[in-house]
């Protein structure tokens, strides 16, 4: 056997050993877990809201960190309480591993006239880390972010005591290049685990 086909058999098994590597390596790369991935990413939609601190928050100005986004509302019974402690439980944790800075949480109101009230007050109540921010803007301007993210929100024309706002149960995970990557559905089928393990993914990205 001459020296040339010596070369191609040893060219042979080094690329077969690459592919061998690049797929190993594939199939132990962590994968995004929430409820619908997407791929193709889908692009956001830009907005200006204000927490209830009066910060404005631009989501094209967030480029560059990995951004959790839902809809919420301080008065509901049910899922906003859950949402609210998974988003605490996950800014809590990221924080103590070290990504403090390269992510932020958004909890967008569906009930802005109590809201704007009451939202602040809560946030402290809870202690939520400074990286959740609660955006509290006038009704004319959510709107306008409802719709761009998909979201329902039907609040009653007669809004006496204790009223329920019926609204879209959802969750966004946004990459550092402002694309929608992942969505969480109602929180009975997702933990905290799930949506910190995605947002780690994103950020090591």
């Amino acid at each position: 056997m001459n020296k040339r086909i010596y070369i191609i058999i040893g060219a042979i098994i080094i690329a077969a050993i690459v592919v061998l590597m690049v797929y190993i390596q594939s199939q132990q790369s962590p994968k995004l877990v929430g409820t619908t991935v997407f791929n193709p990413p889908l692009n956001t939609s830009d907005f200006i809201l204000y927490d209830t601190n009066g910060n404005k928050i631009e989501l094209n100005q967030l480029y560059g960190k990995v951004i959790a986004m839902s809809f919420v509302y301080r008065n509901c019974p049910d899922v906003c309480p859950i949402i609210m402690r998974y988003f605490k439980q996950v800014a809590d944790e990221l924080n103590k591993e070290g990504y403090k800075g390269k992510y932020i949480m958004l909890l967008i109101s569906v009930d802005p006239d109590r809201d704007a009230i009451q939202a602040k007050s809560f946030m402290e109540e809870m202690g939520m880390p400074d990286d959740v921010h609660y955006l509290v803007s006038p009704k004319e301007e959510l709107q306008n972010v409802w719709k761009a993210y998909g979201v329902f929100v039907e609040i009653p024309t007669n809004k006496t005591g204790n009223y329920t706002v019926t609204h879209t149960a959802i969750t966004y995970v946004i990459d550092k290049q402002l694309r929608i990557r992942v969505a969480f559905g109602h929180p009975g089928f997702w933990s905290p685990n799930d949506l910190l393990q995605d947002m780690i993914i994103l950020i090591k990205e």
